[in-house]
This record gives structure tokens, sequence and C-alpha cells, in this order.
């Protein structure tokens, strides 16, 4: 998975789930290049921690992301 700083991604912890938005990339000892760790904000939180790349399971499409701001916008609603 291609996660760079600035997407939005799924993180998955046991049964449990949050939406994130990713503020660093932390490459492995052995290869740089190959991300292990991410820093993320919640985006319901805003807490800021450290997941294990192995966490994350999805990337958020930004058309999405824009369509469900647009919609809570236009009706105070986020559905």
């Amino acid at each position: 998975m291609h996660v760079k700083a600035g997407m939005t991604v799924i993180v998955v912890d046991g049964s449990d789930w949050r939406m994130a938005d990713v503020i660093w990339v932390d490459g492995g000892a052995r290869n740089p290049k190959v991300p292990t760790l991410f820093q993320v904000a919640d985006v319901d939180t805003g807490v800021i921690n450290w997941v294990n790349a192995d966490l994350v399971t999805h990337i958020v499409p930004k058309t999405w992301i824009t369509g469900i701001l647009g919609v809570w916008i236009r009706t105070g609603r986020p559905h």
C-alpha cells in the first residue's frame, strides 16, 4: 500500500476501526522506503499517535471525503 502524508486511512485494531489523517510515514531500518509506522491524527478526536503499518487496511479516496463533507456542509449532517 502506498500511503503518504496527507492521505486519510482506515486503521483497524481488533474489532475497532477509525479514520485517521496521516501526518508522517516512517520507514523500516532495513529498507527506509518500506513504511512500517504511521503517525496519524484521528479525524473524530484529533488524537495523534503512531500506528503499525499493518493496522492500516484502506486508503480513503479524496473524492469520498469531498462528497461526505459536501453533504455535511449542505445539510449539517454527515450522512
